[in-house]
């Protein structure tokens, strides 16, 4: 065990990988007291998008985090439709649509304090490389990288090469953790594979901006415009920050690693339906692959992130994923460093993250695949019987095929669960919920804790961040779990909560909430052994005495 006070002295966790994972990571660590070093090849500018949807749950971390406010400022504006078009381009026919509302007609959700925002990673990033500089637990050095690592058994040696200078250097540090990407070198390190079907298909992104791309149509604005022509599915139109700036993704030539900006301006012009002025910011290629680790960790290394799990960005699900390991791993490697962890307790990162990894990359896939399914003609051009039938014939393809589910997300991301963990007690047999059958909050083990509003904005999920925290509802009281607790020299607290403000959600006396806002436990006695409780809860095999 690490003695904590022993430990403030040294870097205590070294991330390689300044993208949202590790600047996340890095971050919550950071907010739980632990000392952290963090190494980025590149610069710390972000000069063009890649994810650009931070969903429900991500958000409830960046309350956490303290740039929840911020990210809705600069996310996509309140007052836009988050409406999702099916045409045959933007000056053509209109094939399907699903209407949603805008985030100001949204307003406030029941069983979240938080809703998902349409933001890019060229502004996110930087949220976030602002909040870790403003933190003195964290190191963070840009255009640095690791040359490689050694695991001693009680802590890692890594070296490291500053990019600018060329100088080298070894630190020491207790954990090491990969964020570095699908080309992870610290993945391929350790030995650790990656399974699935491997690449689905190549790609190039399209950048281009234009002052008001919603004026040169009449379909008004989408954020989202999938383009259908004679071969099927070919192209997606996607609003990067609900301004200027617009994506064209479209599926590469066979045996074309890019494309000639001639050829992108056409494209963008096919896309749209007619030309119009614009500036191309960039042409991008990559690859969609399908693809989750057969480990996270190995020894003192981890890994989070792409370096993870690698998937169809069908769903923008990719980077939340990963968000979500960020801050699974973070409280479990706060807790074995301060020495209140039990042994078993690191372990228990993969047995959790893995699972839902799986899901959600397989989820990913089924979205792209019924993209591809989608069926093209020639006719679906044509102002006659037989273009309005095949049109029709997609319409009812994709209002009745499930196309909905990758923008109606909560139970994926909201409604997972770790039920095969073996910190928890009494979950479920199964590891996460079905996909994508709507969220209904509960308090269940292994799942997110509900939101309540306790005060004026302030949510029950702000209140599990700091320890183990035991909701208790009514009159019920438990002494001598704070006792035992702090017998144990556990971070812990106890929140009550009115009956009636607890009804329907927190469905037993006592639950039991690990930092991470996960159920690990539930009961209706408060005549318990407490100590196993928190012992099973935080990795302790057998429980200490």
């Amino acid at each position: 065990m690490i003695n904590r006070e022993a430990s403030k002295d040294k870097r205590a966790v070294l991330i390689v990988g300044g993208g949202p994972v590790g600047l996340a990571l890095g971050v919550d660590l950071a907010l739980r007291g632990i000392r952290t070093l963090l190494v980025e090849r590149r610069k710390p500018t972000i000069g063009l998008p890649k994810m650009n949807m931070v969903n429900a749950r991500s958000m409830e971390f960046s309350r956490r985090w303290g740039i929840a406010d911020k990210a809705r400022e600069i996310g996509c504006p309140g007052h836009l439709p988050q409406d999702v078009l099916f045409c045959t381009s933007l000056c053509g026919y209109e094939l399907a649509r699903f209407s949603y509302p805008s985030y100001d007609e949204r307003g406030e959700l029941p069983y979240t304090p938080e809703g998902s925002r349409r933001i890019s990673q060229m502004d996110y990033d930087p949220l976030l490389i602002e909040k870790a500089r403003s933190l003195p637990e964290i190191t963070l050095l840009h255009e640095t990288e690791c040359l490689g690592f050694t695991d001693e058994g009680d802590f890692v040696t890594a070296r490291l090469r500053d990019l600018k200078t060329g100088a080298e250097s070894t630190v020491d540090c207790e954990y090491l953790v990969g964020c570095d990407g699908a080309e992870s070198s610290i993945r391929a390190a350790t030995g650790i594979a990656m399974d699935g079907p491997g690449q689905l298909s190549r790609n190039v992104n399209l950048i281009f901006s234009t002052p008001d791309l919603v004026s040169e149509h009449d379909k008004g604005f989408a954020w989202a415009n999938w383009l259908l022509g004679e071969n099927g599915y070919w192209g997606l139109v996607v609003s990067v920050d609900g301004r200027v700036m617009w994506r064209l993704s479209i599926a590469l030539p066979k045996d074309r690693d890019t494309i000639e900006e001639s050829e992108a301006r056409a494209l963008i012009a096919k896309a749209v339906g007619r030309p119009i002025d614009f500036e191309l910011r960039a042409v991008l290629p990559w690859v969609r692959r399908q693809l989750v680790a057969d480990s996270y960790r190995k020894g003192r290394v981890f890994i989070a992130g792409d370096a993870a799990h690698v998937m169809s960005p069908t769903g923008g699900l990719g980077m939340n994923t990963g968000l979500g390991d960020a801050v699974d791993l973070s409280w479990k490697l706060a807790a074995a460093i301060q020495g209140w962890g039990g042994p078993d307790l690191l372990d228990s990162y993969d047995a959790e993250r893995r699972p839902i990894a799986a899901k959600n990359v397989a989820e990913a896939g089924d979205n792209f695949g019924k993209l591809r399914a989608l069926p093209g003609s020639p006719a679906i051009f044509e102002d006659s019987d037989e273009g309005r039938a095949f049109r029709k014939r997609v319409n009812d393809i994709v209002m009745t095929g499930g196309y909905e589910k990758e923008y109606e997300q909560e139970g994926t991301v909201l409604g997972y669960r770790y039920s095969a963990s073996p910190l928890v007690t009494g979950a479920e047999d199964e590891a996460v919920t079905a996909r994508n059958d709507g969220y209904t909050p509960s308090d269940a083990p292994g799942g997110r804790a509900p939101h309540i509003w306790v005060e004026p904005n302030v949510s029950t999920i702000d209140m599990f961040w700091s320890g183990l925290t035991l909701v208790c509802v009514g009159d019920a009281d438990a002494p001598d779990a704070t006792r035992i607790a702090a017998d144990m020299s556990l971070p812990f607290q106890v929140l009550r909560l009115a009956p009636e403000k607890a009804d329907g959600l927190f469905t037993r006396a006592f639950t039991l909430v690990r930092p991470d806002g996960h159920v690990a436990w539930r009961a209706d006695s408060g005549d318990q052994d407490w100590r196993s409780v928190f012992g099973h809860a935080l990795g302790f095999a057998p429980v200490p005495a």
